[in-house]
């Protein structure tokens, strides 16, 4: 995996992950990416999984999930 800090063209910090097949194959296999985001000057940590759907996504993601949780689901706002 590649990781880095990038400037986008309106001057937002961006941070990039490159996944190899390796990554990949392991989140097929349920097993989620977590990484420091303060490896890459940001606080907190950032956290990649995969599933087929949103449901999947949901499911993976539910013993995680606490009162201050915020889940934000593009869905909807893809769709228009």
């Amino acid at each position: 995996m590649i990781r880095a800090t990038i400037t986008s063209a309106a001057g937002r910090p961006v941070i990039l992950l490159g996944l190899e097949e390796g990554n990949v194959t392991r989140l097929r296999e349920g097993k989620p990416i977590h990484i420091h985001a303060d490896e890459l000057g940001f606080a907190g940590e950032i956290l990649i999984i995969l599933g087929k759907d949103a449901e999947a996504l949901r499911e993976t993601l539910a013993p995680m999930i606490g009162p201050s949780t915020a889940i934000r689901d593009d869905r909807a706002r893809k769709a228009s």
